[in-house]
């Protein structure tokens, strides 16, 4: 498939997919951030961060942290922003190496900061650490809600999907369509919130994530 923006079809609107688009960067200087296809932008924190083809997930691609603490890489809609304050379903399907550090995805009002959704930035977000896995919203005025979901045994290929709905006042995570996590509270109300997703370091080794299938719609 192609990148699509604004893309209509039955009662959905598909705003961001990632299909089969060529790779663009490589290893850079660091805090680089570089265009990716027509509507996406790459963030690049540290030598060594890449993005390139995966041969893992047929039709994905490879984030690559570089090897050093808090280098990441990420990938975010720069094309536009998203009003959380509606019904939307975002999803991704990764492969994950066992014990992988950070790889977060969701929507973030400052998508290229570290563990995006996290802290007083205003954001919604899936975070898969080395411990467990986090389920967060933190609103405008960084009023933090989580959860935390299932073990670290998370690892391999698994799909996340995030659900809002109600309006804008709930927001249900899932792993591998099984639901783990509502909340209620918190929620943001920012129209300026972009979808993304990214992989961290936090330590010394390059991590890498395997990303296919990201897609974001909203009812219509």
């Amino acid at each position: 498939s192609e990148l699509q923006d604004f893309v209509e079809g039955g009662t959905h609107k598909v705003v961001y997919m990632l299909g089969a688009v060529p790779p663009m960067v490589s290893a850079v200087a660091n805090d680089d951030e570089v265009g990716f296809g027509g509507g996406w932008r790459v963030y690049l924190n540290g030598a060594g961060s890449t993005l390139t083809q995966s041969t893992t997930i047929r039709g994905g691609w490879n984030l690559t942290s570089g090897a050093a603490d808090l280098r990441l890489v990420t990938l975010y809609a720069g094309g536009g922003t998203i009003d959380p304050a509606s019904d939307w379903t975002f999803c991704c399907r990764v492969n994950l190496p066992t014990g992988i550090p950070a790889f977060n995805f969701g929507l973030s009002a400052s998508p290229t900061a570290w563990a995006a959704a996290f802290g007083s930035n205003n954001g919604i977000g899936m975070l898969k650490n080395n411990e467990d896995n986090v389920d967060v919203v933190c609103d405008n005025g960084g009023t933090e809600t989580r959860n935390n979901t299932v073990a670290s045994s998370v690892s391999g290929e698994v799909t996340f999907r995030i659900e809002i709905t109600a309006g804008g006042t709930k927001v249900e995570f899932f792993i591998d369509d099984v639901s783990v996590n509502t909340i209620t509270t918190n929620i943001p109300t920012s129209t300026a919130m972009s979808f993304y997703i990214h992989c961290g370091s936090n330590g010394a080794a390059t991590r890498t994530a395997h990303i296919a299938d990201l897609f974001a719609w909203r009812d219509v």
